[in-house]
C-alpha cells in the first residue's frame, strides 16, 4: 500500500463525523490537569498512589492504521497508541480492578483450547446451522452511559467502591488522537487504545448477550464467544509496532563456540527447524550463527506521528565554542529546554549551568533550537547512568559529573567517545526559542 492510498484511507476513517470531530488545540494539557485532579480527589478512599498514576511526561495518543490484507480492498484497522497519554497509567490501574468482573457468563471462552474442547463432541442435526457473528468497530459503537451503568451495577454487586466508575468514565470519555499534526476528539464510544477499553467492551458484550439469549424466541443449543486468539495477536502486533519487547519462548540465537576453528555458518532462524539443525551441526563441531529473518515492517516507513521532544530522556545542548551541556529529565525534553531558555532570559545563573555559561561567555551562542536527544528513557536509574556516560563522552560545561560510575567503565567509555566535530545523536524537531543578546554582560 503506497503512502497516498494509506493517507486517503485514514482520512476516510476520520471523516466519520459521528465518531470523530476535529479540534483546534491540543487537549493534552487540559486532559492531564483533569486526570490529576480526579486522582488526587479519590486517592485516599481508593488507596491510589498519586505519584505512579500521574505521568510526568505526556504525549497525545497517536493514530495509525494496519491493513486487513485478508479482506477485499485491504481496509485499515485503526489503532491508537495511548502510551504516555494523560490517562494511560490510570486506565492500566482500572483494568486490573475491573478484570475480575468479566468472564462469568456461560458463553465465556478462556482460550482456543477451551473452545475446541467445548465443540469437539458437538454434532449438528440436519436442521441446525453453525454461524458466527462479527462486531464491526466495537469500541466506537459502545454506548458510554450504558457501559458505565453496567460496570457500576457490577461494582455494587461485588461490594466494590463506586468511585471507580467515576474514574472509568473519565478514561472512556477522554478519547482524542493526533494525526498529521491535527487533533481529533472521539465523539462516541470508548477510548480506542486505552488499556481499560477491552475490559469494558467484554463486560458490556457479556451483559448484552445474556439479555439477548434470555429473550430470544429460539434459544440456541450451544453458544460461545471466542475472541481471545485474535485479541492476543492484535496485542502482540501493537506491542511490536510500539517497539516493546515481546517475550521469546524457549529459543535463543546464541550458540556456544566450537572447539575446532571452522568457517562459521550463518543460517536464518526458523522456529522448529533451527533447533534440530543446530543439534546435528554441534555434533560435527560446526560453529553456527543464526539471524532473525527480516520482517516486512523493516522495509516500510513508520506510519505513526513522530514527536521525539515529548519524551523523557537524556539530551545535549551544543555551544558554538565546542562544549555542550548534557542533561536528563523525567518530563518532556521540550519542557526542560524551555526552562533552560527561561533561566537564561531571567539570568538565573545559580539555578542553571547553561545560564552561567552564557553569562560568563556573552559572545557564545547555544543552539536552543536544535536540542539533540541522546537517549529516550523513562526509568530513573537507567536515565541517570546514561547521563553520566554521555557526560564522560562529550566535552561539556556541566557543573557535576552526574551518577558515580565504576572506574572500570572508563576504558570502554573512552573507546566509544565520538570523534571531534561529529556526534552520534540525531537532530530532532526544533522548538520555540529566542535570540540571546551577545552584547550584554
Amino acid at each position: 500500500m503506497d503512502t497516498s492510498e494509506y493517507n486517503f484511507k485514514i482520512l476516510q476513517l476520520l471523516s466519520d463525523e459521528s465518531t470523530y470531530k476535529k479540534v483546534k488545540t491540543d487537549p493534552t494539557t487540559n486532559t492531564l490537569k483533569s486526570t490529576s485532579d480526579l486522582i488526587k480527589k479519590h486517592s485516599e478512599k481508593l488507596n491510589l498512589d498519586v505519584n505512579s498514576l500521574i505521568p510526568s511526561c505526556t504525549k497525545p495518543p497517536r493514530l495509525y492504521g494496519l491493513p486487513k490484507i485478508h479482506k477485499p480492498n485491504a481496509p485499515l484497522r485503526p489503532i491508537v497508541s495511548q502510551i504516555d497519554s494523560p490517562t494511560y497509567k490510570l486506565a492500566q490501574r482500572l483494568a486490573k480492578v475491573l478484570l475480575p468482573l468479566r468472564g462469568h457468563t456461560r458463553a465465556h471462552t478462556k482460550d482456543s483450547y477451551h473452545f475446541v474442547s467445548e465443540i469437539k463432541d458437538l454434532h449438528l442435526a440436519d436442521n441446525e446451522t453453525m454461524v458466527s457473528f462479527d462486531v464491526q468497530s466495537l469500541f466506537t459503537c459502545l454506548p458510554i452511559e450504558d457501559c458505565i451503568s453496567i460496570v457500576t451495577r457490577k461494582l455494587e454487586y461485588n461490594n466494590m467502591l463506586a468511585e471507580y466508575a467515576v474514574l472509568l468514565k473519565h478514561c472512556l470519555t477522554s478519547g482524542y488522537l493526533l494525526w498529521k499534526e491535527e487533533f481529533y476528539k472521539q465523539v462516541d464510544g470508548v477510548a480506542m487504545g486505552s488499556p481499560v477499553s477491552p475490559i469494558v467492551a467484554d463486560i458490556f458484550t457479556e451483559d448484552f448477550e445474556e439479555k439477548a439469549l434470555l429473550t430470544a424466541p429460539v434459544n440456541p443449543r450451544f453458544y460461545k464467544r471466542k475472541h481471545l486468539a485474535a485479541e492476543l495477536q492484535h496485542v502482540k502486533q501493537v506491542l511490536q509496532d510500539n517497539k516493546l519487547r515481546v517475550p521469546r519462548l524457549r529459543h535463543s540465537d546464541r550458540v556456544k563456540p566450537a572447539t575446532v576453528e571452522r568457517v562459521p555458518a550463518v543460517l536464518p532462524y526458523v522456529r522448529g527447524v533451527t533447533d534440530k539443525v543446530d543439534y546435528i551441526l554441534k555434533r560435527a563441531s560446526i560453529k553456527t550463527y543464526y539471524k532473525k529473518p527480516k520482517k516486512i515492517s523493516q522495509f516500510l516507513p513508520s506510519v505513526k506521528c513522530n514527536i521525539p521532544l515529548q519524551d523523557a530522556g537524556v539530551y545535549k545542548l551544543d555551544c558554538e565554542c565546542g562544549l555542550s551541556y548534557i542533561g536528563q529529565t523525567k518530563r518532556s525534553i521540550e519542557t526542560r529546554v524551555k526552562e533552560h531558555i527561561a533561566d537564561v532570559k531571567h539570568r538565573r545563573s545559580g539555578k542553571s549551568a547553561v545560564c552561567e555559561h552564557v553569562q560568563d561567555r556573552p559572545h557564545h551562542y547555544i543552539s536552543f533550537d536544535k536540542p539533540q536527544i541522546l537517549a529516550k528513557e523513562h526509568r530513573f536509574l537507567p536515565r541517570m547512568i546514561r547521563e553520566a556516560i554521555e557526560i564522560k563522552k562529550h566535552p561539556n560545561f556541566n557543573r557535576e559529573d552526574g551518577w558515580v560510575l565504576p572506574p572500570a567503565w572508563d576504558p570502554i567509555i573512552n573507546k566509544i567517545k565520538p570523534k571531534p566535530k561529529h556526534t552520534t545523536a540525531r537532530l530532532h524537531d526544533t522548538i520555540s526559542s529566542f535570540c540571546v543578546n551577545r552584547t550584554k554582560n
